[in-house]
């Protein structure tokens, strides 16, 4: 069956946006932007700035804040200097910005950015956009996959407003799970022998949900539809030269994706081997700790059944995105419950069915701490992510077989009598769900991650539970109507639909923030005061409280940072010194400026230099250059040795540099010449030019980051770079006046840019031929 009209497409890219109001009611009715923004205010300088009400937030959405604001303003405003967003050099003393994959620089839709001038106005647009091409792109596989428009409706509202999908607006996973249904649209047609259109389908879904950019929704995602294709394999009695087709057509088809998404891929496989994880750090959960109990699995019924942080009654032990991302909407249970009355008549439909629930299963589980989960969750590779993350094949699976369900049983002309098994198959469920919410710990302190005082838990608990029933008895009441008046199931559809929305809307009362424009990065008096000043200017902001990140915002950088993944010899360095003000670890930071709050007490080695909004800002009394010349380069036999010694009270780095690594230089013996002196002429995110002025023959220590990629040159001749302190950079300087450059020029950038264009060049000319072949017509629906 040919498409004839366009106008069904345009018709749902409509529906959906309108589906988003009133998940999302501030953005639409009020013109707010999609951050949270409390936490900004909670400390110095910025509490002096603080709304009136700025509302209770999301703890979890205000990683978004840090991170993912930090991540876009950095890439916009490397592009605006006119350079590849390669390196970020206001966190962590430097650290990889293009090779961090979540900043997603290569994916389409982020050009949004350059064509909004306004970085949070961007964000905003951006992160409704992601969620609504979650929807379009289910309507479109649903159509691919032979279900008729009204059903194609539904599964798109289903599959966009999943809870994965909301409580990660703020975040890439949903933009990867847009990708999934149409990956999966296209696996399923290689695997029923459409291995052009499949392949098609496979690379282009394939390549953009690698540029989306979150690596554990799309591993785990992946795995799960890989399970399915095998299952389907096994149980469809297929031939050799089938097999052999469909495993070579989707392996033609994966890489030329990763080739295509070569020049982001690289950079982050080179980035990784070097990367310590946000959950590494010392108070940070485990990533196996983020997995689902028996009385998460509460939220299934109905999202808010555990709490949330918005109702300060939050009684699980997951944060509420993780476990409101198990809510799929009573209207999927309730569709998916027609099974339990009669099998679907259509054998394609009923196989993929059968299949799905099967490879959903094994999913849910696997997110699970039940018996055998946990081997799971210790293979190598699946154990870099966290297993609330296998809901990504659920998210995209039950939702599907829920719709075929009810396409299926509108077909067979159903009676009242075919709604008792899947009614009672209901009130089962809910009756165990029932139970497992009176059995739970939920009056225990131990056991509550967030609660207020005189929350009646047990009051809340019942009133989310009669919620999740009143949904459910809709819904059945919605079906009903098409016992009743078996023509208008197009009516009914839509009907669900809005009851879908409803529920949704419900259940993400709160949770997703939205603020005022001018509540976002306000200028205060001391950032405008740090701004003000020429780079290079490290700061730091932890004596004062200041959470890691926000810094970024206005551009000023600070020697920590926040982010999912981080260069790893930080966080040696971080972990193994004392970095307490005043001291010596403190001084090798080479911060111009700290930040203390008003009352707190300055160390003996600060003086202040500038006091506004409860804030002091402070600078050393000795303070430690930046780029500075030493006589003497002790080069130690382990990491730890070299720590162990900077920890010992007559460590003097001002002289000495110490490495951890073999160095291809000799210096002669000290004596009393002065060193010199080095002076950073041009700092930049990807080059350093220092002019140094050697009186002896020496080596110059930059306190910026060392890692692969940089590039150095002693008046124009390649010089080694050494890590300095384990963290830094350090080359030898021959004595007398030079020019020392410091350039970042990652090869796997290089080598990831070539592979892209090659395989571009390759894809477009056979995208066209193909093209030529079907005469101008695109075949989007088998039936």
């Amino acid at each position: 069956m040919r498409v004839r009209s366009l106008s069904q497409y345009v018709i749902q890219a409509a529906l959906l946006v309108a589906a988003l109001v009133p998940i999302y009611p501030g953005v639409f009715l009020r013109g707010e932007i999609l951050l949270p923004i409390d936490n900004l205010y909670e400390v110095p300088p910025w509490f002096a700035h603080r709304p009136a009400d700025p509302g209770y937030e999301n703890p979890t959405a205000a990683e978004a804040t840090v991170a993912a604001a930090a991540w876009y303003s950095l890439t916009d405003a490397a592009f605006d200097r006119g350079e590849v967003p390669l390196w970020n050099p206001y966190q962590f003393t430097g650290a990889p910005l293009l090779g961090d994959m979540q900043t997603a620089v290569f994916y389409p839709p982020r050009l949004l950015f350059r064509l909004v001038g306004d970085t949070y106005v961007a964000m905003t647009v951006y992160f409704l956009l992601r969620l609504w091409l979650c929807g379009f792109n289910a309507f479109i596989a649903a159509r691919i996959l032979g279900l008729r428009v009204p059903f194609a409706n539904l599964y798109s509202i289903l599959f966009m407003l999943a809870g994965y999908n909301l409580h990660w607006t703020f975040y890439p996973p949903p933009d990867v799970m847009a990708w999934l249904p149409l990956l999966f649209a296209g696996v399923e047609s290689i695997l029923i022998g459409r291995y052009r259109t499949g392949v098609a389908l496979t690379v282009v879904s394939a390549t953009m949900g690698i540029l989306a950019a979150h690596p554990s929704t799309l591993l785990l995602g992946c795995i799960g539809i890989l399970l399915y294709a095998l299952l389907r394999l096994a149980t469809s009695r297929p031939t050799l030269r089938h097999i052999a087709l469909s495993a070579s057509s989707a392996l033609v088809a994966f890489v030329m994706a990763f080739a295509l998404a070569a020049v982001q891929v690289l950079p982050f496989a080179e980035y990784l081997p070097h990367a310590a994880r946000l959950t590494n750090m010392a108070g940070s959960r485990p990533l196996e700790s983020y997995r689902y109990s028996i009385f998460d699995l509460l939220c299934l019924w109905g999202g808010r059944m555990r709490g949330t942080g918005w109702d300060q009654n939050l009684w699980g032990t997951n944060p509420h995105t993780y476990i409101g991302m198990l809510y799929l909407g009573m209207t999927a249970w309730v569709c998916l419950s027609l099974l339990t009355r009669r099998p679907i008549a259509d054998p394609l439909f009923r196989l993929r069915t059968r299949v799905l629930l099967v490879v959903s299963f094994i999913c849910f589980y696997c997110a699970t701490e039940f018996p055998l989960a946990p081997i799971v969750h210790a293979l190598p590779v699946i154990r870099e992510s966290r297993p609330a993350y296998f809901l990504a094949f659920p998210t995209l699976a039950l939702p599907l077989c829920a719709v075929v369900a009810l396409q299926a049983w509108i077909d067979a002309r159903p009676s009242t009598r075919d709604l008792r098994t899947p009614a009672i198959s209901i009130a089962v469920l809910g009756l165990l769900i029932g139970a497992i919410a009176v059995s739970a710990p939920y009056l225990s302190l131990e056991y509550a991650t967030i609660i207020s005082e005189g929350a009646d838990l047990g009051t809340y608990t019942v009133t989310q539970y009669g919620i999740a029933v009143a949904l459910a008895c809709a819904a059945f009441l919605l079906l009903a109507q098409c016992v009743r008046h078996p023509n208008r199931t197009g009516t009914v559809a839509g009907a669900l639909c809005v009851l879908a929305i409803l529920d949704q809307a419900q259940a993400m009362r709160g949770v997703i923030p939205s603020n005022p424009r001018s509540y976002m990065a306000p200028r205060t008096q001391v950032t405008e005061f740090l701004r003000a000043i020429p780079p290079p200017c490290r700061v730091r902001f932890d004596p004062c409280g200041a959470r890691s990140g926000y810094p970024a915002l206005y551009s000023i950088e600070e020697y920590g940072g926040y982010d999912a993944i981080f260069p790893i010899r930080f966080k040696r360095f971080y972990d193994s010194l004392d970095f307490t003000p005043g001291s010596t670890a403190d001084a090798l930071l080479s911060c111009d400026y700290t930040l203390f709050a008003q009352g707190q007490p300055l160390p003996a080695a600060y003086r202040p230099v500038f006091e506004a909004e409860g804030t002091i800002v402070a600078e050393r009394t000795d303070p430690i250059p930046r780029a500075r010349l030493v006589d003497a380069v002790v080069v130690f036999p382990s990491t730890e040795a070299m720590f162990d010694a900077m920890k010992q009270p007559d460590f003097n780095p001002r002289g000495t540099a110490y490495t951890d690594s073999a160095t291809d230089f000799d210096l002669p013996e000290l004596d009393d010449t002065p060193t010199g002196e080095a002076v950073i002429e041009e700092w930049r995110s990807q080059l350093v030019r220092i002019r140094a002025h050697a009186q002896k023959e020496c080596a110059l220590v930059l306190a910026d980051a060392y890692f692969p990629g940089w590039e150095a040159t002693v008046d124009g001749a390649p010089a080694t770079i050494f890590p300095a302190y384990h963290l830094f950079r350090g080359v030898h300087v021959p004595q007398g006046e030079h020019i020392i450059e410091f350039t970042y020029r990652p090869a796997s950038f290089r080598y990831g840019l070539f592979i892209s264009f090659v395989a571009l060049a390759i894809a477009c000319p056979v995208a066209l031929l193909l093209l030529v072949r079907q005469r101008g017509t695109v075949t989007l629906i088998q039936t």
